[in-house]
Order: structure tokens, then C-alpha cells, then sequence
């Protein structure tokens, strides 16, 4: 019934690849860094500098951006243009998860400062830099032999593991 589904679907995984190469070739020219360095300017009335690497994960991508006199530094957060459909109200509503996170529990994440929909670089969030000490899918893996595995929800993770999480 649905034979050589399996080509066309291996025909949308090129053309996504060939998507994203093209979408991080764009957001990595000088010109957008210097855009991007240009809104956190404006929204903090400090001189930024980024930061490299930047950081590519998910649809999104990351720049590190040093503001003069403050620490830590913050991370500016754009949507891969070509990659997202409906780019406006992902980050809208990417902000507010994190904004509502960060208030009703204790999880270490970047609370967003400012975000918004019309800027040079399209939508946007800015949000605080929290360093990075695992992640919560490795606390609750199943503990293997194999560095490599991938993770698999251990059943007996423990109450008090929960909680902090939590």
C-alpha cells in the first residue's frame, strides 16, 4: 500500500539537510552576528560582543553575547530561518514556558529578560547564560555499561531525584 514511501521520505530528509546547511551558513555571516550584537546593545544600553561558538540545537540557534560591566553573560536565541514553520509564536511562546519555568520551580533554567517579534533578526529571545552541568535526561538514565547507549528511563529513580528535578 505504501511502497516506495520509504524514497520520499528519505527525498524530505535531504532537502530538510540541505535546509538547515543553508540556514546556518546564513546566521553564522558577520552581518547577522553584528545584528545580533546590535539588539543586545539596544535592548540593554551596553556594548556587546559576541562570544563564539555559536551554538546550534534543535531549530534554534544560540549566541553568546558579553555585555560591558555585567556578568554572567546572556544568550541571544533565533529561530532557524527555512527550518521553523511559524517563527513568531514558537519564540512567544518558547519565552513564556521558560519565563513560567523558571518562576514556579527550582530547575536551573535561563530565565528569559526580554523578547519580541520585530527586530532585524527576526524573532527573538534574550535570556540569562546558566551553566550547563548534564542534563536532566542523564539524571534519570538508566545506568549502562556503555557510555554510548542512549538513554532509557530508569524506573527505580529515587523520590528525593524527583524532587530536585522537580
Amino acid at each position: 500500500m505504501y511502497g516506495g514511501q520509504e524514497k520520499l521520505d528519505n527525498l524530505v530528509w535531504d532537502k530538510n539537510d540541505e535546509e538547515s546547511g543553508k540556514a546556518q551558513n546564513q546566521m553564522r555571516l558577520k552581518k547577522k552576528c553584528r545584528q545580533v550584537e546590535e539588539l543586545a546593545k539596544e535592548k540593554f544600553g551596553k556594548p556587546a560582543s559576541l562570544i563564539s561558538p555559536l551554538i546550534f540545537g534543535g531549530f534554534n540557534i544560540l549566541y553568546r553575547i558579553h555585555l560591558d560591566g555585567t556578568s554572567p553573560d546572556v544568550m541571544v536565541r533565533l529561530p532557524c530561518p527555512s527550518l521553523v514553520q511559524f517563527p513568531s509564536e514558537k519564540t512567544a511562546y518558547e519565552a513564556a514556558t521558560a519565563a513560567l519555568i523558571a518562576k514556579r520551580t527550582q530547575l536551573p533554567v535561563p530565565r528569559p529578560l526580554c523578547y519580541g517579534q520585530d527586530s532585524p533578526v527576526g524573532p527573538f529571545i534574550i535570556m540569562e547564560r546558566v551553566e550547563n552541568c548534564g542534563s536532566v535526561s542523564a539524571r534519570l538514565n538508566r545506568r549502562s555499561e556503555n557510555p554510548s547507549a542512549p538513554h532509557v528511563l530508569d524506573s527505580n529513580v529515587s523520590e528525593a531525584v524527583l524532587e530536585v528535578i522537580w
